[in-house]
């Protein structure tokens, strides 16, 4: 059966070429730049004798302050479809997440959003994206 711990440090793994805060877990109070896990449905028994499980992810970014052309131009790299920043591209460096997976892929990104941070230190709308990935993993006991 697959262990959702480690299925989340293999995603933080896999990320963690980027140059900031890296959490396999939902930040309690993320100050951009930050990239953090969440998880999201499961959906169980997609193979008979319960050879595997489909889990969701959600990969959260945060690149800066809205104002901040500089974090635009960074979410531009991010959502891009390959290069050294492109969010796709790194999740999908190791479909297998160091062997807790049989595969995954990176289904799609809301694109860029505004995100209303909470905290006494936030004092602007932070942006950034989310992606949606898709992880196969056994199923079995």
């Amino acid at each position: 059966m697959a262990d959702p711990a480690d299925l989340r440090r293999g995603l933080a793994a896999n990320l963690s070429n980027l140059p900031w805060q890296i959490s396999p877990y939902v930040l309690d109070n993320p100050s951009p730049p930050c990239v953090y896990i969440a998880s999201g449905p499961i959906e169980y028994d997609q193979t008979m004798g319960r050879g595997h499980d489909n889990w969701e992810y959600l990969v959260y970014a945060l690149v800066g302050y809205v104002s901040d052309i500089g974090a635009q131009m960074t979410l531009d790299t991010m959502l891009a479809s390959a290069g050294p920043m492109s969010v796709k591209a790194l999740v999908e460096s190791d479909r297998t997440l160091g062997g807790a997976a049989y595969s995954l892929r990176v289904e799609s990104s809301t694109g860029a959003r505004v995100y209303t941070l909470a905290g006494p230190n936030q004092s602007a709308p932070a942006l950034g994206a989310e992606w949606t990935v898709l992880v196969m993993a056994s199923g079995n006991v």
